[in-house]
Order: C-alpha cells, then structure tokens, then sequence
C-alpha cells in the first residue's frame, strides 16, 4: 500500500510531512516520493524516484514555503511516475493508493478517459505487459491511472464542480480500491479526501489537522486521538477540523465487490 499524509495548520509543512512518511515507508514505501505544497494561493511540487532521504537530498524540498500540504511514497518504481499528480496547469495536485483489480467497472475507466481525449487532455502512455489496469485510451494504449483521474478531477473543477464533487463524481467514475487526496489552488486552504476501501486517519489539535494512510505516520501524541474517515464520503480537512461533505460518491452493492475489496473493512 502507499503511504499519503496530510497537513495543515501554522508552521512549514514541508518537514512535517516528510517526518510524516519517513514513519511509514518502512512498512511499504521508500522507491518513489513526492510532495506538494500550498502557499499564497500556488502550488508547488518536487518528487523524486527514491525514499526520503532522496527527496531531501535531490531537491530544495525543506526549504519550500507553504503551511499546507499532501506528501505520497510508495513501494515500487513501475509503470507510472512518482505523485503527486498535477493537472496540466499545476493547479490540481493528486496523491493515491488502492488498486485496479480486474472488473466489469472498466468500462467506466474508459468511458473517463476518452472524455478527456475529447477535452484535449494528453494522457501519457506507459507499458501495461500485465494486464492489470483498464484500456485508458482509445487507442488501446495504457495510461497510469492516478494520472488520470487527476485529470478528469482538473476538468470537474473547470466544470463549475466545488472540488468535493469533483472528487465524488471521479471516484465514481474511476471506481477502484483507493484513497484519492486532493489539493488545490481552486480552495488554497483545504484538502480534499475520499476513501472508497483504503484507510486514511485524522486529527485536530490545537488549529492543526494531521492525514495518514496510518497512524504510524502521525507525530508522537496523537494516535489515541485519530479518527477513521467515512467510506464513500468527500471529506474536507482544514487547519480547524475535517467536515464529512453531502457528496458522496455512488457506491456498489456489497455482493458485487470483489473478496479484496470486502477484506479492506
């Protein structure tokens, strides 16, 4: 599994949430990491192919300004790029974990992506020699999924979609096993969660809000206070607590998910 964390509150991100997944990717990380930070209303974004370490020393990631944030590491270097995904005006940043098992919700995934073949979307094409990822292009090539569904999340928003339908309508579109987070420079001082089976903790203290994929990843002190986000929900996190949105992303009956979904409750 990924490993993702979140902040936001009053001191630099930056060596927060790297400290955040240095927690973490021993348990299944360390091969590709980035991160993503908000500040005066920009993004900024640096990853690297490598763990923590490789990050701080490859690039001028502790010395980015920002207060908020959404960092990524992951266990291997195949087929996509490291997140955080951006859309192709920086403007959206995207982290992800889950899986894209085989299903008959495939159809789904390429229904999205020629949508956005037809919105002049340029979806980069990677090898797929397994067969363990949806068509993704009308072609017949294989796109990496994350990238994906940051686009068709960029192309919601410039919709006229608030970026919790955003993420609620994508999710639905691109079902898979996953956590989505979502920062952007549409809603400069939030991020945006939904969980459709992967887990992903929070907490509030003292006007900051802490993510993880697990509460390994939150500094010391704070574990006993952690809350398990809701299935299927959008959730926005700010410095002052996380809201369970109304957008709630369409969800399968439980007799038609597969056994590696239903072990994930």
């Amino acid at each position: 599994m990924c490993n993702i964390a979140g902040y936001l509150g009053d001191k630099p991100a930056a060596p927060i949430l790297l400290e955040m997944l240095r927690r973490q990717q021993y348990f299944d990380g360390d091969m590709c990491t980035g991160i993503a930070l908000m500040h005066e209303g920009k993004l900024t974004c640096r990853k690297v192919v490598g763990d923590v370490d490789a990050l701080i020393r490859e690039t001028d990631v502790l010395s980015l300004p920002g207060t908020v944030g959404i960092a990524h590491t992951r266990p291997s270097r195949a087929l996509v790029p490291p997140h955080p995904h951006l859309s192709p005006d920086g403007r959206v940043a995207t982290v992800t974990n889950g899986t894209t098992p085989r299903s008959k919700y495939w159809p789904r995934w390429d229904e999205a992506v020629d949508l956005l073949d037809r919105n002049g979307y340029d979806l980069e094409e990677t090898e797929n020699p397994d067969g363990k990822s949806p068509k993704l292009s009308r072609n017949g090539g294989f796109v990496g999924t994350g990238l994906a569904r940051n686009y068709l999340l960029d192309y919601y928003v410039k919709q006229g979609k608030t970026p919790a339908q955003a993420l609620a309508l994508t999710c639905w579109h691109m079902f898979n096993e996953n956590v989505t987070v979502m920062l952007t420079e549409h809603a400069p001082d939030a991020v945006f969660v939904l969980r459709s089976t992967r887990p992903m903790t929070a907490v509030t203290r003292g006007g900051e809000t802490y993510l993880a994929t697990t509460r390994f990843g939150l500094p010391d002190g704070l574990g006993e206070e952690a809350f398990d986000l809701p299935l299927h929900r959008a959730c926005t996190a700010t410095r002052q607590g996380v809201t369970v949105t109304a957008e709630r992303m369409d969800t399968e009956p439980v007799s038609e998910m597969t056994p590696y979904t239903l072990s994930a409750f």
